[in-house]
């Protein structure tokens, strides 16, 4: 009887034995399975995270090689349309350019056959889609866009709070978006051959919504869904995944051309050409041979409502009080025709004949140069003398002219070593922000670029090129000076050795 307990006792043992073994090696291929399925997902986001690099650097590198291959500095950097697959199957990886109206952004997929790249697939196999912003886009060409034009897109977390974007200098200009597998109410075509409808790819999360936030407005911000981790990993609700350009990105390839580069202007660079170019205009203008005083036009105003309208950088009579004028500098304006008019309210024998041009660069810009200058109009500036404004000046020969104290401009160094000629007027170009500026504008952010100080630099409360002339209340320097090296580009134009007529060059 203790000899069959024994064996009894033994049995349940080795079945107890087995049943732990069992629950062991269970719990081991469970946790081994766990851990191939939490590796497959991982190849599966890095792989995402991989092809949509790969298209951010694609993107960038068209923007680079567009500047070089066009040779026209006008279009540098474009950013390619989407692929909208409005135009069939053929065309399918080539962006539909134009895509939609001026200034207002696009979506769609990935145009890599524009980009020059294999197609570019998520690990769902589908295909990438792409937004651009409406001032960055190949077409329709916006009015103006230099590296102070900001981006239109925001990005969110799948719980409605900000997640990139909140600087109007950090939005996002371009998105890149791997969509994922379908998801709930969403449609794919097979082999990428859906329309660029993004609802049926794109995931909303918060308050966003596909169908409703992306209005063909132009200048309207549309917002997008960044996952967090956990929902990139776990929700089936959302499989989006994204990377993004920002303004930094793309203006940091674009300057690493030489001839683009805006932070201190190289010799002979572009920036440089196009500054001695307008300087040339206006001594044109001077030295015309029906120009008896050799006057030049008022500036623009500062404060403009809208500054990528070429109409609005014009020299105008409401800018400066003829009876009291308060400032003589302002953007360098394209019309004149207000200033040439003022010449006709004069005498008969003061009447500048070569008058009444509606631009001042009509005969001396090619169309490609005045371009140029329509992306980057807002970072030139303006100042005039004295004795050589438009209705005001001095009718004395030159050899007499900037005798009397504030009749014309100095120019001057921070060591304060002075240019030693008689200066008529200055053009200036400002280049890149430096630090207390900002230059964010209407009508998406509050104006800032109607403060000189947000553009021409400053050494110290008393030598900036940021005040006005003849009268400046608020500067602690001479009101009539300005400098050549506190950072900006300066193109002078002065009275020549023989007083005879007026000649431009840098101002050293």
């Amino acid at each position: 009887m203790d000899k069959e307990r024994l064996v009894n006792q033994r049995g349940v043992a080795l079945l107890l034995f087995l049943v732990v073994l069992i629950a062991i090696a269970g719990t081991f291929v469970s946790n081994l399975l766990g851990m191939k399925a939490a590796e497959v997902t991982q190849k599966k986001i890095d792989h995402d995270y991989e092809v949509l690099r790969k298209a951010k650097q694609a993107l960038l590198s068209y923007a680079v090689e567009y500047s070089l291959t066009t040779n026209n500095y006008a279009d540098m950097g474009r950013l390619p349309c989407p692929d909208l697959r409005t135009t069939g199957s053929a065309t399918t990886g080539v962006q539909d350019s134009p895509c939609g109206s001026r200034h207002v952004n696009s979506v769609g997929f990935l145009p890599w056959k524009t980009l020059g790249v294999d197609s570019l697939r998520d690990s769902s196999s589908e295909c990438l889609w792409y937004v651009v912003s409406g001032d960055y886009k190949t077409g329709p060409n916006a009015r103006m866009r230099n590296e102070d034009s900001n981006g239109l897109l925001q990005v969110q977390d799948d719980n409605g709070q900000l997640y990139h974007g909140a600087n109007p200098d950090d939005r996002p200009i371009a998105l890149i978006i791997a969509p994922g597998g379908i998801l709930q109410g969403q449609s794919h075509l097979p082999d990428c051959q859906g329309n660029s409808n993004e609802a049926n790819y794109l995931e909303s999360g918060g308050s966003v919504t596909y169908t409703t936030d992306h209005a063909s407005i132009a200048d309207k911000i549309w917002t997008y869904v960044y996952g967090t981790a956990s929902s990139r990993l776990e929700n089936s609700a959302f499989n989006d995944k994204m990377v993004w350009i920002t303004k930094d990105d793309y203006w940091d390839a674009i300057k690493a051309l030489n001839a683009l580069d805006t932070s201190i202007p190289l010799p002979g660079s572009e920036i440089e050409q196009l500054t001695a170019d307008l300087a040339q205009c206006f001594t044109a203008y001077a030295n015309d041979v029906n120009n008896d005083y050799f006057w030049l036009p008022w500036p623009a105003d500062i404060n403009i409502a809208e500054y990528r309208n070429d109409a609005d950088t014009a020299g105008v009579n409401g800018y400066i009080d003829l009876n009291n004028p308060s400032s003589l500098i302002g953007r360098l304006p394209q019309s004149i025709s207000e200033s040439d008019s003022e010449e006709f309210k004069l005498t008969l024998s003061q009447v500048v004949t070569h008058a009444n041009k509606a631009d001042i660069f009509d005969s001396c810009l090619t169309a490609e140069r005045k371009d140029f200058w329509q992306n980057w109009k807002d970072h030139f500036f303006y100042a005039v003398s004295r004795d050589f404004e438009m209705l005001d000046g001095s009718t004395a020969m030159l050899s007499a002219r900037c005798a009397a104290a504030g009749g014309c401009l100095n120019m001057s160094t921070i060591a304060g070593v002075s240019v030693s000629k008689k200066i008529v007027a200055i053009v200036f170009f400002s280049g890149s922000v430096v630090i207390g500026q900002s230059r964010n504008s209407p009508p998406v952010d509050v104006d800032e670029k109607n403060i000189l100080s947000n553009y021409l630099d400053t050494q110290g409360p008393s030598l900036s090129n940021a005040h006005d002339h003849p009268v400046d209340a608020t500067y602690s320097g001479d009101v009539n000076t300005y400098y050549n090296d506190v950072g900006d580009l300066v193109y002078c134009i002065w009275v020549n050795a023989g007083a005879t007529a007026v000649e431009t060059g840098k101002c050293v």
